[in-house]
């Protein structure tokens, strides 16, 4: 049986706890999470989302812009066959402004359907 660790975030602080079989959920979160070429041994993973931390406001090509950099850093999940498909919904948080709230809609390879919701600082 395949256990892992699944990284929760509340209120801006990190914690684990151990959940069986949820890798998926992060190699998702760290996809996003890392800047993209900051790896040494894989510049390719990662994300290009800390590119919007320049705008100063948001738009809807942030949004945009967003959308795709999330498409780009889990194309690997796909290719891997983890996932069947997936879809990004992106907004900005109504509280933190500088903030992106991030909804992950996936089908995995063994055709179930799962949500993440992740959040992204653009400070």
């Amino acid at each position: 049986m395949l256990v892992d660790k699944k990284i929760v975030i509340e209120n801006g602080f990190a914690d684990r706890e151990f959940l069986f079989g949820d890798a998926l959920y992060n190699n998702i979160w760290y996809s996003l999470q890392i800047k993209k070429g900051s790896m040494f041994y894989n510049r390719e993973f990662g994300s290009e989302l800390h590119l919007l931390r320049s705008s100063q406001k948001m738009t809807s090509n942030t949004y945009e812009l967003a959308k795709e950099y999330i498409k780009k850093a889990l194309q690997w999940i796909l290719d891997a066959g983890r996932l069947k498909s997936f879809e990004s919904e992106v907004e900005q948080n109504s509280v933190v402004k500088s903030r992106l709230d991030i909804t992950i809609t996936a089908l995995r390879s063994d055709n179930k359907q799962v949500t993440y919701n992740l959040w992204y600082n653009l400070v």
